[in-house]
């Protein structure tokens, strides 16, 4: 029984000794752009920064994987890393991957911008849609314009505006060796957890003030895209675009024609719809996807009017 004792009172007093803290574990919230940048991926990667803001996370990652894509998504893109509560990285990773065109722009909104071997970075001079120069006094506007932004960019996060400059004005490329050798991007490194296990402590300066990265033995949350986004990230093609119009003109006019199948109706209504989300999503020009969806109503117009073809023709014109 005196045993006893003795064990209870010892047991006591240990419980009244102090006791180191155990800290949680940083948490790094990652999230994946590979592939064009878009309207879609522009809002998922808007979504996963408050995501981490909200969950108090230590720093976001975002893994880049682009040839570029829309300017304007990629200005949105960009306001949703600088204006981030957390410590944004950004991780051209894996190897092969590239930050080209407006994925350069992408990268130096970042406050740490990390690259993995055989990555390369730049190409950013900007085209229209179709991928041609812009030209004239419109030409000269936009260059100038995206030549600010990236030097701004740039030099906010003390990187190399002039080397910047050059990859809008003359779209250069370099390897990730290169760009941190010439202060494009800030580390090369192999993976993601070496990545953070650099990045542990650092400090990074903002106009706001500083921040300092907290990213040892960080716990890794995975976010990937949406199913949804992901579906409407498909339909953002103008090749898928052509084949719904396609498949919509079909269903109708064979709706139109033989009344009451129903099927082709749906089918075609349901391509429309589909049809008209995938034009609001691409960089096309506002006339000719009018004059698509004229032509469309000629096809359909010339199976209720019977006009031997002519509404067909003005259509295919």
């Amino acid at each position: 029984m005196r045993m006893v004792r003795v064990a209870l009172a010892f047991a006591a007093v240990l419980a009244l000794l102090p006791r180191p803290s155990l800290a949680a574990a940083p948490q790094v919230l990652r999230a994946d752009l590979n592939g064009d940048i878009n309207n879609i991926t522009a809002a998922y990667v808007a979504s996963e920064v408050s995501r981490a803001q909200s969950d108090g996370s230590s720093a976001f990652l975002l893994v880049l994987n682009t040839p570029g894509g829309i300017s304007t998504s990629m200005d949105d893109i960009v306001t949703s890393l600088l204006n981030s509560k957390v410590p944004v990285i950004v991780y051209v990773y894996p190897s092969g991957a590239r930050a080209a065109s407006a994925g350069l722009f992408v990268a130096q909104a970042a406050d740490v911008v990390a690259m993995a071997p055989g990555t390369n970075i730049g190409s950013a001079h900007p085209i229209d849609a179709t991928g041609a120069d812009l030209t004239g006094d419109l030409g000269a506007k936009v260059l100038n314009d995206a030549v600010t932004r990236v030097r701004t960019l740039a030099s906010m996060h003390g990187r190399n505006a002039d080397w910047a400059e050059d990859a809008v004005r003359h779209s250069v490329n370099i390897s990730a060796e290169e760009a941190v050798r010439l202060h494009v991007a800030d580390l090369e490194s192999n993976d993601i957890p070496s990545l953070l296990a650099t990045l542990d402590n650092r400090t990074v300066t903002r106009p706001t003030g500083t921040l300092t990265i907290h990213t040892g033995n960080a716990i890794v949350t995975d976010e990937p895209m949406p199913f949804w986004q992901v579906f409407l990230g498909a339909l953002i093609d103008p090749t898928i675009a052509a084949l719904l119009l396609l498949l919509a003109s079909y269903g109708i006019i064979t709706e139109l024609t033989s009344p009451g199948a129903i099927l082709p109706g749906v089918v075609g209504g349901i391509a429309a719809v589909l049809a008209v989300v995938s034009l609001a999503n691409l960089p096309v020009n506002i006339a000719g996807a009018l004059m698509l969806i004229v032509a469309l109503g000629l096809f359909i117009a010339d199976v209720k009017a019977n006009t031997h073809g002519i509404l067909s023709a003005g259509g295919v014109l």
